[in-house]
């Protein structure tokens, strides 16, 4: 039998754990993909039924917290080793962190100071969004679903659009709702984090993710999430674009 007190401990860290989910604007659904489990073990460990989840580092690094945070019972020594392990696992320490990340409100004030002349030679860029995911790779809208203001690094890329992210192939890098800026001419090197553009059965697909290498035939490229290499080959392939810029809202 389960007495108050451990009720009341499992309680405190399924709310922490619904406290912070919401905080991410993520669904159980959501924070489950990320960590690697069951929309069912999110939902247990959030309603008391689960004591200590294996999965709990996993989800603290999700969430972008301390494990300590979600399990006030843990002392400095065990918080250590659980980020140390959520991090070696996740291979966080080869994640490309070349992209320009900026807030929202940051560029819109930076438009607000932007020259008159800029102004009218450099519009709004596009934002376009996620409309299906398949396999490795996604649709997205045929017209913006809306507009931002240009960023600097782009004033001089009228071609230059903006992609919503939604999926977590390149977590932690880039969360479902991130903008992403892409520039259409900017040279890209082996290691940059690109999106890469083809066609297939009349459609135009996407996909992201850290340019490894490039031979005449394919390029290779790796995704964050699981950590893993894969081909795509340039006959299906035609386009490897740089994103450049990091929009969170």
């Amino acid at each position: 039998m389960i007495n108050y007190n451990e009720k009341r401990y499992k309680n405190i860290i399924g709310k922490n754990v619904e406290r912070y989910r919401l905080k991410n604007s993520y669904t159980q659904e959501n924070l489950a993909d990320i960590v690697g489990c069951k929309q069912q073990t999110i939902n247990s460990i959030e309603k008391g039924r689960i004591k200590r989840s294996k999965y709990l580092p996993y989800i603290a690094s999700a969430l972008g917290v301390n494990i300590a945070d979600l399990d006030p019972d843990l002392n400095k020594d065990q918080n250590k080793r659980a980020f140390e392990l959520t991090h070696s696992n996740n291979h966080k320490e080869n994640i490309n962190s070349d992209i320009n990340t900026v807030n929202i409100h940051d560029v819109i004030n930076e438009h607000k100071s932007t020259s008159n002349y800029l102004k009218k030679i450099n519009s709004d860029i596009p934002i376009f969004a996620t409309i299906k995911e398949l396999d490795n790779y996604f649709l997205i809208t045929n017209t913006p679903v809306e507009y931002i203001p240009r960023p600097h690094l782009v004033n001089l890329e009228k071609d230059a659009f903006g992609i919503i992210i939604g999926n977590h192939a390149m977590y932690p890098l880039f969360r479902v709702g991130d903008v992403i800026v892409i520039h259409p001419r900017k040279t890209v090197k082996e290691h940059d984090v690109c999106i890469f553009i083809g066609y297939e059965n009349g459609l135009m697909i996407y996909t992201i993710g850290e340019l490894i290498h490039e031979d005449a035939l394919s390029w290779t490229v790796r995704q964050y999430k699981l950590y893993c290499n894969f081909s795509l080959p340039k006959t299906v392939w035609k386009k490897c674009n740089a994103i450049i810029i990091k929009i969170f809202r």
